[in-house]
């Protein structure tokens, strides 16, 4: 609605995750045109997820899964539903666009004519894949001083432990998420190929970013309400009825350096890939500085030149007010940071947290399948010397760990 406001036109299409009925849903959250899938997860095809709701909705209307089409690919029906808005889009108003993918969240599918584009390219496995993968980041300077491997610990069984047939089958699921992911960048293509021929390419933000490390969920998952018909067979991996993922070694061979992975509130988990273009006013480079996804909003705020009212009543509805940073300075190049020495950032995850306060990382979430545990003692880790979280300080500087927990315990918990 802040957009709105300073006379954008809002458009949205995708995952939404935010409430699934009433004042909850995008048509009464800001948004002028929307198509969402409104739960955490779906089928990314035509079929029942869970049977007992409706999982999509446009414009407000509940949308059955009976009236999507029968060769219905989310990735492409949300790319088709922003494009139908922008077309339509009246051209004496500005725009925004929301666009929230669900690939390559699990369930792994992929169109039939996409199943083998990487077809044997994971046979050496995630071990050497991870080590790949890192050697090129570095290359690329795209990871921060002192993201290294030599302390990293994996945590799935090592590659070569592997019967065959695991080797097969977890080369196989990440076959098809590399597919996912690459059908999912020609979408974006789609839409810059839209911008460039209808001349709105240099004045137009595109903000990319994924929402949490890699999923190291097992290759297959079953639920009691899931798909119907549920063909988790080698044979039908990433078709219609298969619930695959790609497990945990393919998921550390993408966080690694970082420990762990989707679900924690170590680096593996927290740490995004985040990509900015702004042809008209950004320069191209790479930045190692924090951020968090608090400063995206602030951020849109200043581009439009539309302020925050504060915390309080907002169309007859409580806001909080804003916790984040505008990065538009530092995008720009007319400042080296975006946060001041002393802001922090926190996060809660069941009884446990953790907080950043610059180079200072406090945590004290047990590690994944810890059995009925479901906090540690706080962990202390400098993240510019040791991003990975390998060295533990926190016997060494107990007084930064006491204030650093009495800022997670007062503002964060």
């Amino acid at each position: 609605m802040l957009l709105q406001d300073a006379g954008y036109r809002t458009y949205m299409a995708g995952k939404w995750d935010l409430g699934m009925s009433g004042a909850y849903t995008p048509a009464q959250r800001g948004f002028d045109r929307s198509f969402a899938m409104l739960s955490a997860s779906a089928s990314h095809t035509a079929e029942y997820f869970r049977s007992d709701m409706i999982l999509y909705e446009e414009d407000g209307v509940g949308v059955h899964v009976d009236d999507l089409a029968d060769d219905w690919y989310s990735t492409r029906a949300y790319t088709d539903k922003v494009l139908e808005y922008l077309h339509a889009h009246a051209e004496d108003a500005p725009w925004f666009t929301y666009l929230t993918y669900t690939a390559p969240h699990w369930p792994l599918q992929v169109p039939d004519d996409w199943l083998d584009r990487y077809a044997g390219r994971y046979e050496a496995g995630y071990d050497v894949l991870r080590e790949e993968r890192v050697a090129r980041a570095q290359g690329l300077g795209v990871l921060p001083p002192g993201a290294q491997l030599e302390q990293y610990e994996p945590g799935a069984p090592s590659w070569t432990s592997l019967s065959a047939e695991e080797q097969r089958e977890f080369a196989r699921a990440q076959e098809i998420y590399a597919a996912m992911v690459e059908y999912m960048d020609a979408s974006v293509g789609r839409i810059i190929d839209y911008l460039d021929a209808s001349g709105q390419r240099d004045n137009t933000l595109i903000f990319f970013m994924s929402d949490h490390g890699a999923s190291a969920s097992g290759i297959r998952r079953q639920f009691p309400n899931g798909l119907a018909g549920n063909d988790n067979s080698f044979e039908n991996f990433g078709r219609m009825g298969s619930f695959i993922d790609h497990g945990r070694g393919f998921a550390e061979a993408a966080t690694a350096p970082f420990r762990y992975f989707k679900g924690t509130l170590n680096e593996g988990g927290l740490r995004a890939a985040a990509f900015v273009s702004y042809p008209e006013s950004i320069p191209s480079g790479v930045s190692h500085e924090f951020v968090t996804v608090m400063d995206i909003l602030p951020t849109f705020l200043e581009i439009a030149g539309q302020p925050h009212p504060g915390a309080g009543d907002y169309h007859r509805r409580h806001i909080n007010g804003i916790r984040g940073r505008s990065m538009w300075p530092h995008l720009k190049g007319e400042s080296a940071t975006v946060h001041t020495a002393t802001d922090a950032a926190g996060w809660t995850l069941r009884d446990a947290g953790a907080l950043v306060r610059g180079s200072h990382k406090i945590i004290n979430v047990p590690s994944p399948g810890s059995e009925g545990v479901t906090q540690t003692s706080w962990r202390l880790y400098d993240l510019d010397e040791d991003p990975g979280e390998a060295r533990d300080l926190a016997a060494e500087f107990p007084e930064i760990v006491n204030e650093l927990v009495e800022e997670w315990e007062t503002n964060w918990r």
